[in-house]
């Protein structure tokens, strides 16, 4: 994959045309000449975003007040796999990207899924992310070895323990709404049994029945309910649209035997369950009108029972006992009673749910585990093939954020709780397992949070501590450099403990191999620290522009020329952006060895003469 060239129409950049090299790049000129302006245009075109808060305003500044409404920018590149292919990008701001195939047809995906891989930073981003181990460890992520199972099963954990946990709850709901409904039991029991005392049963033992046979009636309608509905959503869901087999035998040019099985199969099915469905409907048709002609036969009855009912009531009101009253309480008896039997289902549901929960929580640790070890793999690759300079290792689980934030959302004060999440012997399994518990578990186990805090936690709704166990902590990634002499020996220093050049360096190093995809950086050499851009970097540029791309803009003589830079481009502004205007002249445009182009990194790069009097040492130029 490589960029061909890039245009521009408006802004600061109107009218240039530039075309790259399918190697090393290199853009040069003074400050406001249009640099960073190419890079964030490339970027822009990409629809990459920025990492750190200041690329983003950075970025933000040159799409509207150097490009600005209005400009167009057109980006050309080109795939080699699985055939040579070249694609066009136009974005006009602040309109979306528009990708175009090689016939200039306009194709409905983003400019990701055809140019995966190409990397975009803009001025001191590199340095920023050298200070972040999650973003570390996703620029180790390029150098892992894709697992398309483990990725699978990262998915279903995360599915079903998220389905799980909804079951959780909404179960502990029906269990608390249940238990606050039968609380009224005991006391409604104890009215009727005063009832009773004075021989109103038998009274009304006729009433009673035609109550508790409602009641039985309401109950069974209740209970097919669902059953009915889920006929329905089988039914919306017949017949079987098998169509998409013909289509692929049409692109394939025919049926061959294993997809005329494919379609044999899915219709074979399809009226299976179509007959099914009627079948179940029939089943459950016939069941409702036997429920409806119960429910009628009662209502002959209660009917039939009207007068007597009354005269008992006027023979009850003589004693001063009001016999509807204990109707209603017969009725609400009958209501609450069938509840026992719920509670007791839904309890050994959730027993079920938390026995599943506790299997599915230890197959995401084994996903976790799993893939701790892929990411670790590839640091060791990763430092054997950087022998000497680099060294990369991985931390299991050690990025904390995800888990801060959400305690975050709590509110309150939760500095000893990051404390205790920030030790090295913290376990989120042991943490959220006593919050799950409640404050008297977090306080026991954990003594240094707060009571305050250890409440909040503890009376935080059943779904935050469960997701709380569903948190994902990435593996964060530490790496050291070799800040020994050259030719001398190592000395390792861990990037925490780094210049600001020098974690840059490390960052650089890391950006420069693994992939094939162009990297795309604004004056690298600014958080570079220069005691490693002869030695390590220009070492690594040499060898990686082989088989990739790289567009640099920068100030330091030693990156296009050490490197050997096949292209540079030299930028000369007029004006101010915003109001001026910025060109290529074409005599700036070629190799290093182009005596006008040698002439102007001469007179524009730091560093110029000597950088050139070391390649000639070091190169035999």
């Amino acid at each position: 994959m490589e960029l061909i060239g890039i245009e521009w129409i408006g802004g600061f950049l109107d009218g240039v045309r530039l075309h790259l090299n399918d190697a090393m790049n290199v853009l040069i000129g003074g400050r406001g000449s249009g640099k960073s302006t190419v890079i964030e245009s490339i970027r822009y075109a990409l629809d990459l975003q920025p990492l750190s808060e200041d690329a983003k305003k950075v970025a933000s500044n040159v799409q509207r007040y150097v490009l600005g409404n209005g400009a167009k920018v057109t980006l050309y590149l080109k795939t080699h796999t699985p055939s040579p292919k070249v694609f066009t990008i136009e974005r006009t701001v602040p309109e979306p990207p528009i990708v175009r195939d090689d016939s200039g047809k306009t194709l409905d995906v983003k400019p990701s899924a055809v140019f995966e891989g190409i990397q975009v930073y803009g001025q001191h981003e590199i340095g920023e992310i050298a200070k972040s181990g999650s973003q570390m460890t996703d620029l180790l992520r390029r150098f892992v070895e894709k697992d398309e199972n483990l990725a699978v099963s990262r998915i279903n954990s995360q599915k079903q323990l998220e389905s799980n946990r909804n079951a959780i709850v909404g179960l502990s709901s029906r269990i608390d709404t249940l238990t606050e409904r039968l609380s009224a039991l005991p006391a409604l029991e104890l009215k009727i049994e005063r009832f009773e005392e004075m021989n109103v049963q038998s009274k009304l033992h006729a009433k009673t029945r035609l109550v508790q046979e409602e009641a039985t009636i309401k109950r069974a309608k209740k209970l097919i309910e669902p059953i009915m509905q889920m006929q329905r959503d089988l039914k919306s869901r017949l017949p079987l649209d098998s169509g998409f087999v013909n289509q692929t035998a049409r692109e394939q040019g025919g049926l061959d035997a294993g997809l005329e099985e494919v379609e044999a199969t899915l219709l074979d099915l399809s009226s299976s369950l179509v007959t099914l469905a009627e079948g179940i409907g029939s089943v459950l048709s016939a069941a409702d009108a036997r429920l409806e002609l119960a429910a009628a036969q009662w209502k002959l009855r209660s009917e039939a029972n009207a007068e007597e009912y009354a005269a008992i009531l006027r023979d009850l009101q003589e004693d001063n006992i009001d016999g509807t009253d204990y109707i209603a309480l017969q009725a609400k008896l009958q209501e609450l009673r069938p509840l026992n039997a719920e509670l007791a289902a839904t309890k050994s549901l959730l027993q079920k749910s938390q026995e599943d929960r506790r299997e599915l929580l230890a197959q995401w640790d084994d996903v976790q585990r799993q893939q701790f070890a892929l990411y670790d793999s590839a640091a060791k690759r990763l430092s054997k093939r950087l022998n000497g300079r680099l060294w990369v290792r991985v931390l299991f689980q050690a990025d904390k954020a995800p888990l801060i934030r959400r305690i975050e959302k709590l509110g309150g004060r939760t500095k000893e709780t990051k404390e205790v999440i920030g030790s090295d012997q913290f376990s989120l399994r042991e943490f959220s397992r006593s919050v799950l518990d409640g404050r008297s578990a977090i306080r026991e186990r954990y003594p240094n949070i707060s009571e305050a805090q250890a409440e909040k936690l503890g009376s935080a709704d059943l779904s935050f501590k469960l997701e709380l166990q569903e948190i994902e902590s990435s593996h964060n990634t530490e790496v050291l450099l070799n800040v020994g002499p050259p030719q001398g020996s190592v000395q390792w220093r861990l990037i925490d403990h780094l210049s600001t050049g020098q974690r840059a360096t490390a960052v650089l190093l890391l950006l420069l191999i693994g992939t094939n995809a162009p990297l795309v950086i604004d004056q690298p050499e600014d958080d570079l620290d220069n005691a490693f851009i002869s030695e390590s970097i220009v070492r690594e540029l040499r060898l990686s522009k082989k088989s990739r791309q790289f567009v640099f803009a920068t100030h330091n003589a030693n990156i296009p020329v050490l490197a050997d830079a096949e292209l540079i481009a030299g930028l000369f502004p007029e004006g101010e952006a915003g109001s001026g205007h910025a060109a290529i002249p074409i005599e700036t445009v070629g190799s290093i060895d182009l005596p006008s182009v040698r002439d102007l990194v001469g007179q524009v790069l730091e560093g110029g003469r000597d950088a050139f009097d070391t390649r000639r040492v070091k190169y035999g130029y």
